[in-house]
């Protein structure tokens, strides 16, 4: 039975406590930015914390390169419809 690598216990209190600081800087931004550039920054915000989970809590760092490029398809729905999103809040 092949063993898989993973992060050490240090690494996933880093990730947990840059989580945590994360999201407080998107809810004192999300209070005081204008609409449409409080969008963008939490779009992006929210996009960084999906990839810190994908890659560190649900291991893709650490498995082959063939998931990673699983990751790619979704990652591209996800920029489309951020820019679909966008677009639309702009219009208003």
């Amino acid at each position: 039975m092949e063993t898989t690598k993973h992060a050490k216990t240090s690494t996933y209190v880093i990730v947990f406590v840059a989580l945590a600081i994360v999201t407080g800087v998107e809810v004192f931004l999300g209070q005081n930015l204008p609409g449409a550039a409080k969008l963008i920054v939490l779009l992006a915000l929210a996009l960084v914390k999906a990839l810190l989970v994908a890659m560190i809590f649900m291991h893709l760092k650490y498995d082959s390169k063939t998931y990673r490029w699983f990751l790619i398809f979704p990652i591209f729905m996800a920029l489309l419809l951020t820019v679909i999103v966008i677009i639309h809040y702009s219009t208003f």
